[in-house]
């Protein structure tokens, strides 16, 4: 068996319901795993811990994070599994911004977890955009329905699934202002030993869309 950590909750991508990990990245990877010769268990983390419990042998792997330049020094990532989707949450009565632009949030607050993928692209790309950062998804978006943040950005689907279920009066986007492929990931003390075969076993898989609508092979 091979210990693999998910972002928890990640709903409609992966979640814990009981003692079962449930979800079409969580198929899809326990699917992997289990053709390259490694059945998995799976253990739910928040965004802020996932990593360091990677870097401290809790698990061996994450099933799933997006592939960024600011992640090449401290994950080994296997081949694509999932092409997604970041967008920009406003309120239902926005008098700023646009869920279509980054660039017109610009002297405005926009809050995204910190372990998120945008933090650093929005300092380095949109340096006058003002970056709260914050632990989880649902802390981004009650400081945008609290008038706190001008917007949130945030994974498409998993933040419109959060907008859902909080009931908050944020308008859900309906296209992403950004693609980013998802993959397993490991350390790299782990990466030649693990990935070769993992990276074979995706081989025969389609890559997932998950970007404007629902999940399908692209």
């Amino acid at each position: 068996m091979i210990r693999v950590g998910f972002d928890h909750p990640f709903r409609p991508l992966a979640w814990m319901e009981g003692q079962d990990a449930h979800g079409i990245l969580i198929e899809r990877v326990r699917q992997i795993l289990v053709n390259a010769g490694w059945p998995p268990t799976f253990h739910p983390y928040t965004l802020e811990s996932i990593e360091p419990a990677l870097a401290a042998g809790e698990i061996d792997l994450i099933a799933f994070k997006g592939i960024l330049p600011q992640r090449a020094t401290s994950l080994a990532f296997s081949r694509p599994v999932l092409r997604s989707g970041t967008a920009l949450f406003l309120p239902l009565n926005a008098r700023v911004g646009s869920a279509d632009s980054m660039g017109s949030l610009e002297g405005h607050f926009v809050a995204t977890p910190r372990r998120g993928p945008l933090a650093p692209l929005i300092t380095a790309n949109y340096p006058s955009v003002q970056l709260l950062l914050t632990a989880s998804y649902e802390e981004a978006l009650r400081m945008v329905a609290r008038g706190e943040a001008q917007a949130a950005a945030l994974n498409l689907h998993v933040g419109r699934q959060w907008v859902l279920d909080l009931h908050l009066p944020i308008a859900l986007p309906r296209r992403p202002i950004m693609d980013v492929d998802m993959a397993i990931a490991t350390r790299f003390e782990l990466a030649e030993s693990l990935l070769p075969a993992i990276n074979k076993a995706i081989l025969p898989f389609e890559l997932l869309h998950y970007g404007h609508g629902p999940a399908q092979a692209v």
